[in-house]
């Protein structure tokens, strides 16, 4: 992939950035956590963190990119004039391996129970025990490590064929699709765990303020 590879569109780039931010936590970390931890008050927190701390982070890494227009590694040692300077790139680049590491077996799992799913869908596959069929799931050498390779593959052709084609066309995809996944998630928990007398007062609450 070209160092000079740019955006084809500010969508794109909206939504491959969103990619990146709103992981796996969002959808299975982030909840457990506000709820174990003061629900309102660790949920205040978060956003004043993200705001003084994780919003500058981020203009910060865009205003790097764009004033040196090459890869991260290369980043800082262009900007500082001195090779020298990309252990400070590598480091990133270390870190963002071992981050690999661990979401591209959460990665396979996820590829795994879509595939457990469509099967379900069309009545292939029965419904069985959710626990046992993750404990069979992760101690089956072949379809772990499978999937998870099966990940990393998916990745390697998205990223090959650059920013355009590859990370900008995949975003547009599936950002709409995760968009969609979480509003009916959301929603069915909703109206499993609420009765419609919760909704109701919740919402003429709104006119009483």
């Amino acid at each position: 992939m070209s160092e000079k590879s740019q955006w084809g569109s500010k969508l794109g780039f909206i939504l491959a950035s969103a990619g990146s931010a709103i992981g796996l936590g969002a959808v299975w970390k982030f909840p457990y956590m506000t709820a174990a931890n003061g629900g309102g008050g660790f949920l205040l927190v978060f956003l004043i963190s993200t705001l003084l701390i994780g919003f500058p982070l981020l203009l910060a890494e865009f205003a790097l990119g764009r004033s040196a227009g090459v890869s991260a590694i290369k980043t800082f040692g262009k900007l500082g004039n001195n090779h020298k300077y990309n252990f400070i790139g590598w480091i990133g680049a270390f870190a963002l391996f071992i981050l690999l590491s661990f979401y591209s077996v959460i990665g396979g799992w996820i590829l795994v129970y879509l595939g457990i799913e469509i099967g379900r869908l069309f009545h292939l596959i029965g419904i069985g025990d959710y626990a046992q069929q993750f404990s069979s799931i992760i101690s089956n050498p072949v379809i772990a490590l499978g999937a998870q390779a099966a990940f990393i593959f998916l990745n390697i052709f998205i990223v090959s064929h650059g920013v355009q084609k590859g990370i900008e066309r995949a975003s547009k995809v599936m950002m709409p699709l995760l968009l969609l996944s979480l509003s009916l998630l959301s929603g069915a928990l909703s109206a499993c765990l609420m009765p419609w007398k919760v909704w109701f007062t919740s919402s003429n609450r709104t006119f009483q303020n």
